[in-house]
């Protein structure tokens, strides 16, 4: 299973003082983020400003609740089977295990 969703971003807006230090809280929306850029550039000009995108993406590790499929369905096509590396023949015991 493990289907991949879509990255998630976030950006936010760091400064240069020293070490780099937050000057925005993060936004999903970069356009938002950009103008915050913007505007700090207005209130520290001269200054050095970066914009960060955090990505997150997500797996499916494990679902739970789901029951197996009839029994002698393959194990690999069962959601309850999978990871639980079953003897060969490698089918689902069914609903009733």
């Amino acid at each position: 299973m493990n289907a991949p969703y879509l990255p998630r971003n976030c950006w936010r807006v760091e400064i240069l003082d020293g070490d780099w230090m937050p000057a925005s809280g993060t936004h999903a929306d970069k356009a938002h983020a950009e103008a915050l850029m913007d505007a700090a550039m207005n209130r520290h000009p001269g200054s050095q400003l970066r914009l960060i995108r955090e990505t997150t993406t997500s797996h499916v590790e494990a679902i739970r609740g789901v029951g197996h499929l009839p029994a002698g369905t393959n194990a690999e096509d069962c959601p309850a089977c999978i990871g639980s590396n079953p003897s060969y023949p490698f089918l689902c015991p069914g609903p009733a295990s």
